[in-house]
């Protein structure tokens, strides 16, 4: 096995997180659950048993029990114990059902032993569990909708992540569960970069940019990297024209209304600089990447994977290093 790094560590404790609280003891975090159900822990349970198990021989101690023609038992329970322990846990309308679903099977017998109160009582409150943990991450899950537009029942979504107390808290936990499972992904792209000299002073909007779209690109929102990407060039190349004494051209452009970044880089190609050449190649090609991403035309150019979008952005850095240096 593979040493697990800082990032993966990081990444797991922001996972434990998630539909847990925790606790600060020292100088250490303690991690317990925040929204527990019904069920904590299976001691407890058989602690209980044996608590009802004592009020029991105190009640009968020397009474010798005798139901509807099943063998006498031993004076450590008995039916009325069952439904008291039951009705503890799992309350009463469920005590009642569980006492419901024996009879009609006539196995009531069942319910005058320790043990398997016990387990029926364990056993419903996993099951219990289960579905309080299923419905705490449904309204977790849930918050995801609030991202996008729609879905119709708009307000049904809102109601069940209302329904599991604070609101913040569902919050809270999409996205540590999210940030959790990329961050080992986001560390591994972010050791990737590196600073890119630049011995033009660069416009703060342009600085802006840039950092929007590595961000963009360290958290895995591809589609958006791509997009400020191309407005980053565009910017750019008009800033690069302007320092040239390309100002009236480039405004001619603005006044003709025509593709901004695909007439700039004309514009910068016409001023015959074989060594610019390159960089207006990349950044041509980043152009109708872009735009195919942005503006698709078939179902199958939608899809824009890690490996594309790092191969245009390392480019678009490229490409202003270029137009900086």
């Amino acid at each position: 096995m593979g040493h697990a790094s800082k990032a993966d560590r990081i990444g797991e404790v922001l996972q434990a997180l998630a539909y847990h609280d925790f606790e600060m003891l020292g100088d250490s975090v303690y991690i317990k659950d925040y929204d527990p159900g019904p069920l904590l822990d299976d001691n407890k349970v058989r602690t209980e048993a044996e608590i009802q198990r004592e009020r029991h021989i105190q009640l009968h101690h020397g009474v010798s029990l005798d139901f509807d023609g099943i063998p006498e038992l031993q004076d450590d329970w008995c039916l009325e114990c069952t439904k008291q322990f039951l009705a503890h846990f799992l309350g009463e309308k469920f005590c009642v059902d569980i006492l419901t679903v024996f009879g009609a099977d006539g196995k009531t017998w069942k319910l005058f032993d320790r043990q398997n109160a016990v387990f029926i009582a364990i056993e419903t409150l996993r099951y219990l569990d289960e579905r309080h943990d299923e419905g705490l991450k449904a309204a977790t899950n849930a918050v995801k909708i609030r991202e996008g537009l729609g879905p119709s029942d708009a307000e049904r979504v809102e109601r069940l992540i209302e329904e599991w107390d604070q609101d913040c808290d569902r919050v809270t936990d999409f996205y540590a569960w999210r940030m959790g499972d990329q961050f080992p992904r986001m560390i591994s792209r972010a050791e990737k970069l590196n600073a890119l000299p630049a011995r033009v002073q660069v416009p703060e909007r342009l600085q802006r940019y840039l950092v929007e779209a590595t961000r963009c690109y360290v958290f895995g929102q591809f589609f958006g990297c791509v997009a400020i990407c191309r407005g980053a060039l565009e910017f750019a190349l008009g800033e690069f024209l302007i320092r040239h004494g390309k100002q009236t051209e480039l405004d001619r452009l603005d006044q003709e209304k025509k593709d901004g970044l695909l007439a700039r880089i004309e514009l910068a190609k016409s001023a015959g600089s074989w060594k610019l050449k390159p960089t207006l190649d990349d950044a041509n090609e980043i152009r109708i990447r872009a735009n195919i991403t942005i503006h698709p035309s078939s179902v199958d150019e939608k899809k824009l994977d890690a490996d594309q979008c790092k191969a245009l952005f390392f480019k678009t850095r490229g490409v202003l290093r270029e137009l900086y240096s």
